[in-house]
């Protein structure tokens, strides 16, 4: 995979569709193995984003895949998409925007700033065991209205933290 572990982009059949993913090649005459990981895409997804999740339950393929709608209304040059893959609770401010992110969610902010403005990041994480927010992120961020940002947030393994990665893409 390209920078970022993102890969190239191509276009998908229209309509409805189902994407089926396996370590190898299946043969000319082979079905596809009852059990091996797929995702729908609905018609009207023109983008997407797959992310995919280690599945070690999974016997054929030990991975399991979900399908993001990226489309530009949904999510456009500028916006940033929070991928929360913790049991925390992330709240705060990013810019001009409130975010409340609850665990093991997706939300996208828009017009966190104004173009090329640069903006304050001040998160706070709410752990299910502590009762109060613990400090996550404060920063500066820059906008930039030609390319859009998935941040994920994750548990690093054998850590009781949390932390986030940014890619622009």
């Amino acid at each position: 995979l390209a920078r970022n572990n993102f890969s190239d982009t191509f276009k998908l059949a229209d309509g409805e569709i189902t994407l089926g993913f396996l370590g190898r090649k299946l043969g000319k005459k082979q079905a596809y193995p009852e059990g091996a990981p797929s995702v729908k895409v609905p018609a009207d997804y023109d983008k997407i984003l797959i992310l995919a999740f280690p599945d070690p339950k999974n016997t054929v393929f030990p991975v399991n895949f979900k399908v993001i709608n990226a489309n530009d209304d949904t999510f456009g040059a500028g916006d940033r998409m929070f991928i929360n893959f913790t049991d925390s609770r992330i709240v705060g401010n990013v810019g001009r925007k409130q975010l409340d992110l609850d665990a093991f969610s997706i939300s996208v902010l828009k017009d966190a700033a104004k173009p090329k403005e640069e903006y304050p990041v001040n998160l706070n994480r709410i752990d299910p065991d502590i009762d109060r927010p613990v400090t996550f992120i404060r920063q500066k961020w820059r906008q930039s209205d030609s390319r859009r940002t998935l941040i994920f947030i994750y548990a690093p393994a054998g850590s009781r933290g949390v932390t986030y990665y940014s890619a622009p893409i």
